[in-house]
């Protein structure tokens, strides 16, 4: 038995909304950070950057939400 698997339904719903949380948040930086070197590049700074922040944002709920399943799995086989 592993002793730092979470006990209940509420405590594995809040690793699973850090693990999500986290990955949202990085996502939309690097999205943010990605999105204004292509805007200074092409010219389209505002364009760039709102989408950037859309699709790292996309991409970090995604990420996020595989790594808290794995988690879960890997710690309540």
């Amino acid at each position: 038995m592993n002793e730092h698997a979470p006990k209940t339904p509420t405590e594995d719903a809040a690793h699973t909304g850090r693990w999500i949380g986290l990955s949202l948040a990085i996502g939309a930086g690097l999205g943010v950070a990605f999105g204004a070197m292509i805007g200074a590049l092409t010219g389209h700074l505002a364009l760039a950057v709102g989408l950037g922040t859309s699709f790292g944002s996309g991409i970090g709920v995604m990420l996020g939400v595989v790594l808290a399943v794995a988690r879960s799995r890997h710690r309540n086989p």
